[in-house]
């Protein structure tokens, strides 16, 4: 069965998404004004909690993905600042944020988790 995933009022576009390990959410990331993070529930679509934050200029997010336990979900923003962020997603509180990259020509594609030690996270640019 095919299903559509509406995006929040004022998107542009859907730039990253993450299946939780359990199979039960998604992670979807928009681009509008302010970045923004949408976990629904994979059995109805019920939107489950909606992540923004202040830490990151950025108006996306370029990668996502979720810890091998499913409780937290690391989000990488992209361009003017690459600003690395980590949730606790069910309680929509921000854990943790880094810059990933501080060079003008130095992108971030892709983020990761180790999938046999969550304590370790993989960055690729």
């Amino acid at each position: 069965t095919q299903r559509f995933i509406p995006g929040t009022e004022k998107t542009e576009e859907i730039t990253a998404y993450a299946v939780s390990p359990n199979k039960k959410y998604v992670a979807v990331a928009e681009r509008a004004e302010k970045g923004t993070i949408t976990i629904y529930e994979l059995s109805n679509l019920k939107r489950r909690r909606l992540l923004t934050t202040s830490e990151s200029q950025s108006t996306t997010f370029v990668s996502l993905c979720f810890s091998p336990d499913g409780k937290y979900l690391l989000a990488q923003g992209g361009a003017p600042d690459w600003t690395l962020l980590l949730w606790t997603w069910e309680k929509a509180k921000l854990t943790a944020s880094a810059k990933a990259s501080n060079a003008q020509n130095a992108p971030i594609y892709q983020v990761s988790f180790n999938p046999t030690d969550g304590n370790t996270i993989c960055v690729t640019g």
